[in-house]
């Protein structure tokens, strides 16, 4: 089943210098759904969090989602080449300041027993600075029972006939839930909302070609967490099943994927009404603004 996806998708890439594509959200506002909207009206659905980490290369539109200081991930079946260059804002306005790596070289991540997947985690020619957030990933007890029902923060690209102009600017976001995660041979996925009933507003996403490796998060705590890179309309790989993967092939740089659960301490400022209570489980965790 999953191999008639990415087929899906590697076709719809093929047609991208003369199809308009995009990341479709039910009632698209600028001032909500875009990162870099410069009114004063901006209520950009991503605030109050830190998107430094999550970047596309200049010019070409290739994603990426820092991990560590020098290793990001991407789509397997669209990743950036060697030699693209990421530029990483660090606020969300073009007018600030920013910094650029090249992408030196990367690796398709396989799952246990050589499972399949769709992940790409690609290696910067340098570290990142402290500016540019790494994101870490949230390991729940039970990947298929704890994460359906989450709120996540779902990146694409606008509709753009500019597609190859100026790139890097261009992310939109959307917000949706979880509605399944699934392992078969295929590897490990999670599916969300397409339709924004029963949750409403923004929370109908597709994702097109072009999106392939964009990246959704999990806000918890107060920080967001990687969750996936898009492969399929309203499917992406799954990452948290792959943490052990991403570990073993950043090794020989000393490197390694931050991993938080249920006994992280939330990060500040939170919005608790409660004393945090280690493994005190989704009633308390989930109640930040984000879901």
């Amino acid at each position: 089943m999953k191999k008639s996806h990415l087929a899906l998708l590697a076709l719809g890439l093929l047609q991208l210098p003369c199809t308009v594509w995009a990341l479709k959200i039910q009632t698209l506002d600028l001032k909500r759904h875009y990162r870099f909207y410069e009114g004063a009206d901006k209520t950009f659905v991503g605030d109050p969090y830190d998107w430094s980490g999550v970047a596309r290369t200049v010019d070409v539109g290739k994603w990426g989602a820092m991990i560590s200081p020098s290793y990001f991930v991407s789509a397997n079946h669209f990743h950036p080449a060697a030699g693209e260059t990421f530029r990483f804002y660090h606020s969300n306005n073009t007018n600030g300041t920013y910094e650029e790596r090249i992408v030196l070289s990367g690796q398709k991540i396989l799952g246990a027993s050589d499972a399949n997947s769709d992940l790409w985690l690609g290696k910067l020619n340098a570290p990142v600075s402290g500016a540019v957030a790494k994101y870490p990933i949230l390991r729940l007890p039970n990947s298929l029972s704890d994460y359906p029902g989450k709120t996540i923060h779902v990146f694409g690209r606008p509709t753009d006939n500019n597609q190859a102009t100026n790139s890097q600017v261009r992310l939109h976001m959307g917000i949706s839930k979880i509605s399944s995660v699934q392992a078969d041979s295929g590897g490990s996925y999670f599916s969300w909302y397409t339709s924004n009933a029963p949750f409403g507003g923004d929370t109908a996403l597709y994702a097109e070609g072009g999106d392939s490796g964009g990246s959704s998060f999990i806000v918890f705590n107060g920080v967001p967490t990687f969750l996936g890179t898009h492969y399929y309309p309203n499917m992406s790989s799954f990452a948290p099943d792959y943490i052990s993967q991403f570990n073993a092939a950043m090794s020989a740089s000393g490197e390694q994927v931050t991993v938080i659960d249920l006994d992280t301490m939330p990060a500040l400022p939170q919005g608790f009404s409660a004393a945090f209570v280690p493994g005190a489980g989704v009633a308390l965790h989930w109640s930040d603004i984000a879901d």
